[in-house]
């Protein structure tokens, strides 16, 4: 696969990623008010289940308001990505080594969980982890794509440090021109 083809299915990534942020925080804030209201309108304990309700609501809406500023960001990035610009390289590789030492660690963490939790984060590992890892792969080590980003100095309006060095080469002769007589 070719290095503009790589760098367009990683935009890709990051829309669909997107796509799924916002459809998740828009569930999330739709759930939260439903079950929110479902424990306020129980007779039983009422005060304690309306006081569940709102922090279950409270919770839910922040969450599901971060989902949706985190969907912002990776649809940013993944336009930044299929314009090639640098930001958006770097960016996505800070996400993907977060995403990755998180992913280890919530691998670790659910060993305390149960087999059938532990078995369920080893599958999401395995495919999240996977992604994460074709990003820092073809962003940081991939020197066709990595030089899809490089930009020359002088394109990004910033005057080099050190005058580039000329080469001599070698001048034609200079030819005399004659004079027709006339």
């Amino acid at each position: 696969m070719e290095s503009a083809s790589k760098v367009n299915l990683l935009a890709i990534i990051q829309w669909v990623a997107a796509g799924l942020l916002v459809l998740l925080g828009l569930l999330l804030i739709f759930v939260s008010f439903m079950v929110g209201d479902l424990l306020a309108s129980t007779g039983v304990g009422a005060e304690e289940a309306a006081a569940v309700g709102a922090a279950a609501m409270v919770g839910g809406v922040i969450t599901g308001v971060f989902a949706v500023i985190f969907a912002v960001l990776y649809f940013l990035i993944g336009r930044g990505l299929w314009k090639r610009q640098n930001w958006a390289r770097i960016t996505a590789l800070v996400l993907a080594w977060i995403g990755v030492v998180a992913m280890v660690l919530n691998l670790l963490l659910s060993v305390f969980a149960g087999p059938a939790a532990f078995i369920v984060m080893l599958i999401w590992t395995v495919i999240v982890g996977g992604i994460n890892a074709l990003f820092i792969w073809w962003l940081q080590f991939d020197a066709g794509v990595v030089a899809l980003f490089a930009r020359p100095v002088a394109a990004v309006g910033v005057k080099p440090l050190v005058k580039s060095a000329v080469v001599p080469t070698k001048a034609k002769p200079k030819t005399v021109k004659s004079k027709k007589k006339q």
